[in-house]
């Protein structure tokens, strides 16, 4: 901000808010909208979508720029964490809950230390702004091609699936055994 485009504090302050404004814009989207039937698909989609905004950082030239990407950003991986979180509390037993969100979690920042040691490297060699469309390039193949994983989107269309939506709407008594989940004995 303040190097390449001579920006002050107050316009990044307003980047970081139009970031929150696409979360929580998002968030009331969602939350109007209701759980989509196509969950997997949507999730990875928004994600994928988000990632490749990362390159709107290093392809700005103004500050209105980042806020638009910030706020693409913000709105699209809000949308995709809302999804993965009412997937998990669906689709996961109450037993393991806590294990899931805890390998869920190591997962998603285990490579943090990772990414922080090798950025500042790699954009003094190649630059701050390549870096950041660099890494929304490859991080966006990455994220599209887990939706192509085996199995991936076996949940979408299941029947466990429409169990779950079924017993989360109201229904009275389910209609799977419970061997169906996963169990923690198992």
């Amino acid at each position: 901000m303040k190097n390449d485009l001579h920006a002050s504090a107050g316009q990044l302050g307003l980047v970081f808010a139009a970031g929150g404004v696409g979360a929580i814009c998002s968030a009331l989207f969602m939350g109007q909208r209701g759980h989509p039937g196509r969950d997997v698909t949507l999730m990875y989609s928004a994600w994928t979508v988000a990632t490749l905004a990362v390159a709107g950082y290093g392809l700005a030239t103004a500050s209105w720029q980042l806020m638009v990407a910030c706020l693409l950003f913000n709105a699209l991986e809000t949308a995709g964490t809302i999804i993965w979180a009412t997937m998990k509390q669906r689709h996961v037993p109450a037993s393991m809950l806590g294990r899931v969100s805890s390998l869920d979690w190591l997962i998603s920042i285990g490579l943090l230390p990772l990414s922080f040691a090798l950025t500042a490297p790699i954009a003094g060699l190649v630059g701050a702004r390549a870096t950041l469309i660099g890494a929304a390039a490859i991080g966006g193949v990455i994220t599209l091609g887990a939706l192509f994983l085996p199995g991936m989107r076996d949940l979408e269309g299941s029947e466990v699936a429409a169990e779950s939506d079924r017993l989360a709407l109201g229904g009275d008594r389910p209609l799977l055994r419970p061997s169906a989940f996963v169990d923690a004995r198992s």
